[in-house]
């Protein structure tokens, strides 16, 4: 072989080999690479998914072990409430509710409430006293003292009264009792 064939050979194999690497990394850049950067991408995908997956059964596990209980526990709930809480907490509860609920959607201020249980009487009617005082337009005052009275418990109106306060506001007291059902 002479020295300008194989100089030509030795070329065409550079040349040819160049080819191959410029053809390989255009390859792996061209379609390798963002192959494998997707099944990644999927991989992190499925493995969230059933994270997910799993996180959710729990749930649903748990979920149905407390419908499974609910039962026994409103049972015991109802046991709980008939013999251990006294009726004039839930008196004072249920009273305390009552004023708070109608005295924030009639939008007025409650400056004072108190609460005074019956005096033991043979009324079979058990009914517990509030006194409050409220502060707010008259409108509003208005509001609240019909809401009271027009609600499903029982209340009963003994006296109210308003009067203008020192920095101009009208404010109202209210006495009233609450008759619980027995």
């Amino acid at each position: 072989m002479s020295l300008t064939r194989r100089r030509l050979l030795s070329r065409s194999l550079e040349v040819a080999a160049l080819a191959l690497v410029l053809l390989d990394s255009t390859a792996y850049f061209a379609f390798l690479r963002p192959l494998k950067n997707r099944l990644l991408e999927e991989r992190t995908r499925r493995v969230g998914v059933h994270l997910s997956l799993l996180r959710e059964s729990k749930r649903v596990n748990t979920l149905q072990r407390y419908v499974s209980e609910l039962p026994a526990a409103d049972a015991e709930i109802s046991q709980f409430l008939e013999k251990h809480i006294p009726t004039r907490t839930r008196a004072f509860s249920t009273a305390d509710t009552l004023v708070a609920q109608v005295s924030q959607k009639s939008g007025i201020e409650l400056t004072g409430v108190a609460y005074k249980p019956e005096i033991a009487s043979k009324n079979p009617l058990q009914w517990l006293r509030i006194d409050m005082d409220a502060a707010g337009r008259f409108n509003n005052l208005m509001d609240f003292l019909q809401q009271l009275q027009s609600g499903d418990d029982f209340l009963l109106f003994r006296s109210f009264g308003f009067e203008v306060r020192e920095d101009g506001k009208l404010s109202m007291h209210v006495a009233a009792d609450l008759y619980l059902t027995p």
